[in-house]
């Protein structure tokens, strides 16, 4: 039980250290933080092994209880009431037996719990900081929109102040060679008659 309740700890312990890992890699490189991802699956699997083979200790520690010793009875006790006596003493005993192997069991597996608890809720932590710094990227994206947009505004309207008074000049220049054309044209006709 002390070697139970000790492994236990131990676990806890663990899972803390494992836990504090994954936190102070969030800045490391990414060969670091896969190699305590790496860690903390060996841990579990080593786990789970332990757990197999505590509940195989306590089905082998039930199958092989000795039976209860024979309590020193009066001479005036009838066989078949010895008998009836030691089967219920043994069934006590064995109910015990495992009703305390159900405990351990629950226990591992309360430890067990805990421990992917913590796991999950460290990589829930380290979705919602991703998530965080892809907020944050896409703030600092709208804002270069932004300031690109109002440049790209400030460069175009004096192109665009420059397209108008070339469209007006052309427009006027395209007046006058029309007029010029039309006088051309009449000085022609009155040459050639």
């Amino acid at each position: 039980h002390k070697t139970r309740l000790h492994i236990g700890q131990l676990v806890k312990e663990t899972s803390a250290k494992l836990r504090e890992a994954s936190e102070a890699d969030q800045d490391a490189e990414p060969l670091k933080k896969i190699a305590d991802a790496k860690l903390a699956k060996d841990f579990q699997a080593a786990l789970k092994d332990f757990q197999k083979a505590q509940r195989l200790a306590a089905e082998r520690e039930t199958a092989y209880t000795p039976p209860a010793p024979k309590e020193v009875l009066p001479s005036s006790y009838a066989a078949h009431e010895v008998e009836n006596n030691s089967s219920k003493s043994f069934e006590q005993q064995n109910l015990l037996v495992t009703k305390r192997q159900e405990v351990v069991l629950l226990e591992n597996e309360i430890t067990f719990n805990e421990a992917i608890i913590e796991e999950r809720e460290q990589g829930i932590k380290e979705v919602q900081q991703q998530i965080s710094e892809v907020n944050e990227i896409f703030k600092d994206l709208a804002d270069l929109v932004h300031v690109q947009g109002g440049m790209i505004a400030v460069e175009i309207l004096p192109l665009a102040d420059d397209i108008g008074s070339n469209i007006e000049n052309s427009h006027s220049a395209t007046v006058q060679a029309t007029s010029h054309l039309k006088r051309a044209s009449k000085i022609q006709r009155a040459n050639s008659s």
